[in-house]
């Protein structure tokens, strides 16, 4: 694995397991009763949550000793040996930068999901996918982004309002038809 790859991992385990342990306390701070008898609503989640944390504590270390040990065989080649490394073996000792997509993409989600509670589900989730489909894919047509992102909205909407029956935020839809 490379060590951009090893990086990112490191970073994305930090975070999730972060987020398992403040919603675990969330759920230890805040209890509610089900109505199931003896059981907690947070009883399922709780036990998710501390399974993905187990998991990145395990991914954390396994990713941390694997750095160690790479440190350790770079650092004993000489300066010759380094300069005659493939490109496939460098990749595993120099760290890339990011690739602007997956800042654009990471600022998309965040917009995308401050814009639900601004114009709504269905056309936060067009811009976003319209956008996004332009963003990795710049080649695509404009019109074929917007076709996509139409039957994205339409797949969801479908799937968890009318089958799960998930109530989506839609203020400017309610407003406009109010």
């Amino acid at each position: 694995m490379s060590k951009t790859a090893r990086v990112y991992e490191l970073i994305t385990c930090l975070v999730l397991a972060i987020y398992s342990l403040v919603m675990i306390a969330y759920a230890r701070l805040n209890p509610v009763t089900a109505k199931v008898r003896g059981m907690k609503s947070y009883t399922f989640p709780v036990g998710v949550y501390a399974l993905m944390l187990g998991i990145c504590i395990i991914l954390i270390i396994k990713n941390l000793v694997n750095e160690v040990r790479i440190k350790k065989v770079f650092s004993t080649l000489t300066l010759h040996e380094r300069r005659q490394l493939r490109a496939e073996e460098k990749e595993q000792y120099v760290f890339e930068p990011l690739d602007r997509r997956v800042i654009i993409t990471t600022a998309l989600i965040i917009a995308y999901a401050a814009a639900w509670n601004l114009v709504g589900f269905s056309l936060a989730t067009m811009a976003f996918v319209t956008v996004t489909a332009k963003v990795l894919r710049p080649a695509t047509k404009l019109e074929t982004c917007i076709l996509v992102a139409i039957a994205t909205t339409i797949l969801i909407h479908v799937v968890f309002v009318k089958l799960f029956a998930i109530s989506l935020p839609e203020p400017l839809l309610s407003a406009i038809l109010s």
